[in-house]
């Protein structure tokens, strides 16, 4: 009876060492998985504060470029009624130069 206690006393101390030990190799596995989270946390933050740095750049770039187009948009539109109002003054200094001429030959 004393010898199946003590054998009883063995088993369980050799089998809670499995299951301790087992138990330290799955935390040590979950420490391993933690630090490899935090480390890909760190580069994902990394990668995304200089997404955001890029991004600032590209939109204060697309804001100069939009408003250099906007001026490019005016000078077109000032120069065409420009070319436009020296047409329309060439047509009327040709009819009057043409109607002078025509009254110059009839005196």
């Amino acid at each position: 009876m004393i010898l199946q206690f003590v054998c009883i006393i063995f088993y369980l101390k050799y089998t809670n060492t499995i299951v301790i030990e087992q138990l330290r190799e799955q935390k040590g596995q979950m420490d391993r998985e933690i630090v490899q989270h935090q480390e890909d946390k760190q580069k994902y933050e990394r990668d995304i504060a200089i997404l955001k740095q890029r991004l600032q750049e590209v939109d204060q770039a697309l804001q100069t470029k939009i408003q250099a187009r906007a001026e490019y948009e005016k000078t077109i539109r000032d120069t065409e009624m420009a070319y436009q109002s020296i047409v329309e003054s060439s047509k009327k200094l040709v009819t009057i130069i043409k109607e002078r001429t025509g009254q110059m030959t009839y005196k």
